[in-house]
């Protein structure tokens, strides 16, 4: 394996100057405790890392570059975080054969960090507890206050209000779901797509309590919020693929209403194909719908595609054809037909050749 990918240099930029010096700490403490390793492609490696709690950890190489996942809330909002560099830094070490000693100084510089955030747990529980401690009037007055002054707060509360107000039935459904997944100002960055995720899981309880009590509603709610997650999933970069996600979740409770339900009709079959040919990436289980749909719905689905493909067929001949006729006479020439020509002008001059020709 080329070690490039978790060169010192490789490590920074995937990270921060800062976050690697912090990696640096945590790899040296010796707080690493490597638990599985894979050096097929691509090669990983995953550890656990005894920070503030512990931490399970995966770093990976693919296409020459390192990535990872972490459960601490640096990692879950998407960055390269300092447990992942240092299991990083200590997979380096490894593949390269050192065995490196633990730094007492960097021990107990961890362990210093490890009893601060103690403090600042046992802190936020005190905080948690005068919360509880406040009457429903001063709490409700404090989020307003703190809704008039940040917008994520406000549209957070709003989301919050707006599904308390949606009743089942499935065109409220629809509005709620279409509002909740709306792309405010067109479009929204990377490290802004983890907050548009949070605030779109909200619809997914409405969809499981609406496959409850109303199998045919669900299935059109559901499929309703797909197209719209499929719509957003245009406007908000996924580059850390947590929309692409999330979409999946949304498919996950269409197919599990359309399992539930009786089989569809033949005419499902069309309809089944056009969802097909709108979804952007394959996120939802297809031989799971197939089976439950029904062998109707299937041989529609399968005689419309048959038509379709002939249709496509047929388009790309007629094309072929109408490019043929617009060439110049002397470039619609066969092969055989320019073979044919060959030979007359060899009967007619015999072997020789052209300056030959000329000369005689």
């Amino acid at each position: 394996m080329n070690l490039d990918a978790l060169s010192d240099s490789a490590l920074q930029s995937a990270s921060s100057a800062a976050v690697f010096a912090r990696g640096q700490t945590y790899a040296a403490s010796g707080a690493v405790r490597i638990l599985e390793e894979q050096t097929d492609e691509p090669p990983l490696v995953a550890a656990e890392v005894a920070g503030t709690q512990n931490y399970h950890v995966e770093v990976i190489v693919e296409d020459g570059e390192v990535d990872g996942e972490c459960g601490c809330p640096h990692g879950q909002d998407g960055w390269f975080c300092k447990h992942q560099v240092a299991v990083a830094l200590v997979w380096r070490a490894r593949l390269s054969g050192e065995v490196p000693a633990v730094d007492e100084a960097a021990a107990r510089k961890v362990a210093a960090s490890a009893k601060r955030a103690k403090t600042v747990e046992e802190r936020r529980a005190s905080f948690n507890e005068f919360l509880h401690a406040q009457s429903s009037d001063v709490l409700a007055q404090r989020l307003i206050d703190l809704g008039n002054i940040y917008r994520e707060v406000d549209r957070e509360l709003k989301g919050w209000y707006n599904a308390s107000q949606t009743s089942n039935a499935p065109k409220d459904l629809k509005k709620w779901i279409t509002a909740a997944l709306n792309v405010p100002g067109g479009y929204i960055e990377r490290r802004g797509a983890y907050g548009w995720v949070r605030q779109a899981r909200t619809i997914i309880p409405a969809l499981e309590a609406l496959r409850s009590s109303d199998l045919a509603g669900a299935c059109d709610v559901s499929l309703h919020a797909l197209r719209r997650a499929w719509l957003a999933l245009q406007h908000v970069d996924d580059s850390d693929g947590v929309v692409g996600g999330f979409c999946e979740e949304v498919a996950a409770q269409w197919v599990a209403a359309i399992v539930a339900s009786p089989e569809q009709p033949a005419a499902f079959g069309e309809k089944y194909l056009a969802l097909l040919l709108e979804d952007p990436f394959g996120c939802f289980d297809q031989s799971a719908v197939e089976k439950a749909i029904g062998p109707k719905a299937v041989e529609r689905y399968c005689s419309v595609l048959a038509d379709q493909w002939r249709k496509l067929k047929d388009e790309a001949a007629a094309r072929r054809l109408e490019r043929t006729a617009l060439l110049p006479r002397r470039h619609r020439f066969s092969g055989t037909a320019q073979a044919h020509a060959r030979g007359f002008q060899q009967r007619r001059h015999g072997t020789k050749s052209l300056p030959e020709r000329l000369a005689a």
